[in-house]
């Protein structure tokens, strides 16, 4: 099970089976980054807008909102995290 904060998020098994339908790694970097999208989405900090765009607020500043938007090549993200999958 992983955790965001001290609240259980996804168990291991379930973020395997979203990386793998996704084709993600597996790796566990990525396995974190699966469980920290989903405790956005549980803790109610993504707004989606239509069916390919999404506000998502900052798990720290709850101020700063960025943007997610779904294109043929991908998610394109205004956050500053340079990862390829923005998850």
């Amino acid at each position: 099970m992983f955790t965001f904060g001290s609240s259980p998020v996804i168990d291991l098994d379930n973020a395997r089976l979203f990386a793998q339908q996704f084709q993600l790694e597996q790796d566990r970097p990525t396995l974190r980054r699966i469980a920290r999208a989903s405790a956005l989405c549980h803790q109610d900090l993504v707004q989606c807008l239509d069916a390919s765009r999404f506000i998502v607020r900052s798990q720290n500043n709850p101020d700063v909102q960025y943007e997610v938007v779904s294109t043929e090549d991908g998610y394109q993200c205004t956050c500053p995290d340079d990862i390829e999958h923005c998850l």
